[in-house]
């Protein structure tokens, strides 16, 4: 499984682009109440050996370490980290910028790396224009994809993204 489901943030006091029409999937209460049922439900569909990484916020990774941990997954216990070329902040009279995103690693007994990688920063390249062609403002680019993929997944395997959006993700499986 690679997927970025809803974060558990509040969105409602960001000002960004097509936030709009993404701010109705996002209600706070309602994601963080979906952490448990995904893991359960990806350690159920997931073959022996496998990996799910997603995206989450840095503020839940704790609480969701804890709920994969209890499940059965081995959790890496540390998120790994794509540092944005830029970043916006919307609330800089209150907080520095958050330039940056994070992924968690949760892996079935005797998964293993498809590639070993010397550091736990993930790439994040956008190529000119690339942000622009897709509606979703929480988009990754196709470098921070690509790079979580050759990392866990052989080639040819099957991945299951249940939280795809405009699909970039799976854009850059295929």
């Amino acid at each position: 499984i690679y997927t970025d489901h809803p974060y558990g943030i509040e969105v409602t006091n960001l000002n960004m682009k097509h936030i709009g029409a993404t701010s109705n999937e996002h209600d706070r209460d309602e994601n963080i109440s979906l952490f448990e049922p995904f893991l359960k439900g990806a350690w159920r569909v997931l073959m022996p050996e496998s990996f799910c990484i997603f995206w989450c916020d840095i503020e839940h990774v704790g609480v969701l370490s804890a709920m994969a941990n209890d499940i059965g997954f081995r959790v890496q216990r540390w998120p790994l980290i794509a540092h944005k070329a830029s970043g916006k902040n919307e609330a800089a009279q209150y907080n520095t910028t958050k330039d940056y995103e994070v992924a968690m690693v949760c892996a079935k007994p005797g998964a293993l790396l498809s590639v070993r990688r010397p550091t736990s920063f993930i790439p994040w390249k956008s190529d000119k224009g690339e942000r622009e062609r897709y509606m979703h403002p929480f988009a990754k680019p196709q470098s921070c994809h690509r790079y979580l993929l050759e990392t866990f997944f052989p080639s040819k395997c099957t991945i299951l993204d249940p939280f795809m959006g405009e699909g970039s993700g799976v854009l850059a499986m295929q």
